[in-house]
């Protein structure tokens, strides 16, 4: 509150109070989601992806095996990748 009993954020409140966050439906997210450019797509799956991962200890470890590999008979190739990837998505 303002010292001269002014709320400096009323002004910026419309008087429904719309401003406050409501829950969304899993229905109205996935509709904004399918909305948004590839390429923002892309950093919302990136930032799902992680998060989902970094509570999960057990994949974090199989995860960093993978990274470290040092055999490149083990590796797959970024086209191969993107096949795997593509696969899953059908």
């Amino acid at each position: 509150m303002h010292p001269k009993g002014i709320d400096p954020f009323s002004i910026l409140a419309p008087a429904d109070e719309s401003f406050i966050h409501r829950p969304m439906s899993i229905d109205v997210i996935k509709q904004e989601l399918a909305g948004l450019p590839a390429a923002e797509r892309s950093q919302i799956m990136a930032y799902l992806l992680a998060l989902q991962d970094g509570q999960d200890d057990a994949y974090r470890s199989i995860l960093a095996r993978k990274i470290d590999e040092k055999d490149p008979r083990r590796w797959v190739t970024l086209e191969e990748l993107d096949r795997r990837l593509s696969t899953l998505k059908e």
